[in-house]
């Protein structure tokens, strides 16, 4: 704003108009305030002010200029009993909140490592079922094969009657007990893969109550972890019924950053919406060693069926 030179200044005290030529003289009235007076209002006023969002450095200079309060105060009962009063005040406010944000942060952190393990007992589970795809067209392909050899030894068995006729008896009972074995174990390797098949749909159902109940274990988890984080956005309100102003008039507010919330550090953390894979499938095998009956057998029966046949 600019002033006007050709306009005469007025004194603020007798209002009479005022030029540079002019000497005049001010009379100002000074009002001296004793500096405890002020200083334990400033204190008494920042700790009225203080609330959840306020900084927790600014929280422990306040002990200190607190002290410095009191000392400064010693007698005077005025100012010694407002103190009081705002301390007494500030711990019943301020406290307890600290001590539950406090202990919801650290049940955040632990609900937050069972949460990585039941994530990881979920990966190695899901790693199994993956390798569980290639098993139904194994026991296709065993299937076809015991096909194949019961109708092989069906025309065997036809062509005995046709080289009895021949008279060639002796061969053709020799060719008969080769067929025989050869009969035998594919009816003894179709019982084998019927155990097997049996073991592993128990082994399928083991698996899959085993997968439910890290399924309910994760969900339950979830639950309880959106639960806290949402006690945990929550602000308390003031004991004035508004939202307190974080700038203060001591010595020890005005110099504080502004710091992040609770609620912004803990929402960026939330695990919401995240997907649960289905799992079905076959089950794993009993154990994977080199020695495990997982293991497919050499095929007995075309072993002797090619003995058999050298010899015709």
């Amino acid at each position: 704003m600019y002033l006007n030179l050709n306009i005469p200044t007025k004194c603020p005290t007798c209002r009479r108009a005022i030029r540079r030529v002019d000497v005049h003289d001010l009379f100002l009235e000074l009002l001296v305030v004793d500096p405890k007076v002020i200083f334990t209002n400033n204190v008494i006023e920042g700790l009225g002010k203080m609330g959840v969002g306020t900084p927790l450095e600014t929280v422990k200079r306040a002990a200190e200029e607190i002290e410095r309060g009191a000392q400064l105060s010693k007698g005077a009962n005025d100012l010694t009993t407002r103190l009081l009063e705002s301390i007494e005040s500030f711990k019943q406010r301020i406290i307890p909140l600290f001590e539950l944000v406090q202990s919801q942060r650290e049940e955040i952190d632990n609900i937050k490592t069972q949460k990585a393990s039941a994530e990881s007992a979920l990966q190695s589970l899901q790693s199994r079922y993956e390798g569980y795809d290639a098993l139904p067209a194994t026991v296709v392909s065993l299937e076809n094969e015991r096909d194949r050899a019961l109708q092989f030894a069906e025309d065997v068995a036809t062509g005995i009657v046709v080289v009895k006729l021949q008279g060639n008896v002796d061969t053709v009972r020799i060719e008969r007990d080769g067929y025989q074995r050869i009969y035998e174990a594919t009816e003894a390797e179709k019982r084998h893969i019927a155990r097997r098949d049996a073991a592993n749909v128990w082994a399928l159902r083991r698996t899959q109550r085993k997968l439910d109940k890290l399924r309910e274990e994760l969900m339950e988890l979830k639950e309880k972890h959106q639960h806290l984080v949402a006690e945990s956005l929550v602000n308390p309100s003031s004991p004035h019924g508004e939202p307190q102003s974080q700038v203060h008039d001591g010595d020890f507010s005005s110099r504080e950053a502004r710091q992040p919330s609770q609620a912004e550090v803990v929402s960026e953390s939330s695990p919401e919406n995240q997907p649960i894979p289905d799992f079905k499938g076959l089950p794993c095998p009993i154990s994977f060693g080199s020695n495990s009956s997982w293991q497919l057998p050499s095929n007995r029966s075309y072993e002797a069926l090619f003995a058999v046949k050298s010899k015709m």
